[in-house]
């Protein structure tokens, strides 16, 4: 990783910019270095009290577990006391509520919700598929026009890709006769297959999966951009999580929650009231400790790449944990080592993944003040930030769409830090 670093430190020496993360955030939404690093700072400063109280809240129950030993919250160890407190303060029960969310119920429900708030249809096509369990669609716009196709890949077989994600299969984009080329995309995941006479049920982990999968389909199939370079998901890396993060966010709310649940053996019984609640109430349960830890992240990155000498991984990694995430490194650790985003793409923009969970949470506030089903947000929100793919200055787009720039305001009211 040091090797890495310091090469990427003389190519960007090479074409003129200061460091590695300024040449690589020239083209993005963020522009530079002291942009991302002041909009980290601005959040963390935001998250640390709430992740303070969290960590108290853990460190007294290990207290407890272990007779006040050791008051330190290790960093191989505050996961297990998360989870432990979850059990006890909300006690749920994931296989009894997975009983409500049998996969047809929820993917007809999907279909429903996002093809009314989008002005689109799923209409089951006979197109050639690479294997008997996938399924095909036409998506027909609101006039009866084909608007592209999509595919479900979703159960496991062996050799294959063995996680959930939007695969674009083909890119749509203006042809020399003035034609459009429609697109195409799949999802592909590995959800339960079904058992005996028990149907493929979802956890509602995998529900949120399958929503933000949706998201990218969504962005992927409803793009009108003239070019194929622009067209869909070729955005900026950070503007790319934007339409996943924001379809994840009707999952957290109850009139979702009950469109798309229905128990196996009694559809007309909806995920209760009670269950829907405790759904809601732990998703912030930990978002404080879980967002300083992703910001701890996206300031390492940032550090290592704009690094003017030598860097130090080990020691620079050590010395931001405990001060940014508010839990120590462990002695004798090289944790960077499995920092995988570093040498798969995200150098110098691991920011980006909570850079498009602020916007996507600022764009999802106009639903929840005109409604979750409201047709007429939809419809701006498809022609001004799915359709255009990367033909516009992002920024500009969400601008538009807002009546204002991007603020943190709704994201850290979502994750109950505001």
């Amino acid at each position: 990783m040091e090797d890495a670093i310091a090469l990427r430190r003389k190519i960007a020496k090479l074409i003129g910019y200061p460091d590695f993360a300024d040449y690589i955030l020239d083209d993005r939404m963020a522009k530079n270095s002291a942009n991302v690093m002041a909009f980290l700072e601005r959040t963390w400063a935001r998250l640390k009290k709430k992740g303070r109280k969290e960590l108290r809240q853990r460190a007294r129950l290990k207290n407890k577990r272990t007779g006040g030993i050791d008051k330190t919250l290790d960093a191989w160890e505050w996961r297990y006391y998360n989870n432990q407190l979850k059990k006890e303060k909300y006690s749920l029960d994931h296989e009894k509520i997975k009983e409500y969310f049998p996969l047809e119920t929820v993917i007809g429900g999907m279909f429903d919700i996002f093809g009314r708030v989008l002005g689109i249809k799923f209409a089951p096509a006979d197109l050639p598929v690479w294997h008997k369990d996938v399924r095909s669609y036409e998506v027909k716009n609101a006039d009866g026009s084909t608007a592209a196709y999509f595919y479900f890949d979703l159960f496991p077989r062996d050799g294959k890709y063995k996680h959930a994600a939007c695969f674009g299969l083909r890119r749509g984009r203006e042809l020399a006769d003035g034609s459009y080329a429609l697109p195409a995309a799949a999802i592909v995941a590995n959800f339960p297959s079904p058992s005996g006479d028990v149907p493929p049920l979802l956890k509602f982990d995998d529900l949120v999966t399958l929503f933000h999968e949706f998201g990218h389909v969504t962005h992927q199939i409803l793009t009108k951009a003239r070019y194929c370079k622009f067209s869909g998901t070729s955005v900026s890396r950070d503007f790319v999580e934007v339409p996943s993060k924001m379809l994840e966010n009707w999952a957290y709310y109850g009139e979702a929650l009950k469109h798309v649940s229905g128990h196996y053996k009694r559809p007309e019984e909806k995920l209760p009231d009670g269950l829907i609640k405790k759904l809601i109430d732990t998703k912030n349960m930990d978002s404080g400790l879980v967002y300083l830890r992703q910001i701890f992240f996206s300031i390492l990155d940032l550090k290592y790449h704009t690094a003017k000498g030598k860097v130090d991984t080990t020691k620079l990694y050590e010395k931001l944990k405990k001060k940014i995430s508010l839990v120590p490194m462990s002695p004798g650790t090289h944790p960077q080592a499995s920092f995988g985003h570093l040498m798969g793409g995200y150098e110098a923009g691991y920011y980006s993944y909570l850079w498009s969970e602020l916007i996507a949470a600022d764009l999802f506030s106009v639903f929840e003040e005109k409604g979750l089903m409201d047709a007429e947000t939809g419809a701006r929100y498809r022609d001004l930030i799915l359709a255009p793919g990367r033909s516009y200055d992002e920024a500009a787009q969400v601008e538009k769409f807002l009546g204002r720039p991007a603020a943190e305001g709704a994201f850290l009211k979502s994750i109950d830090a505001a």
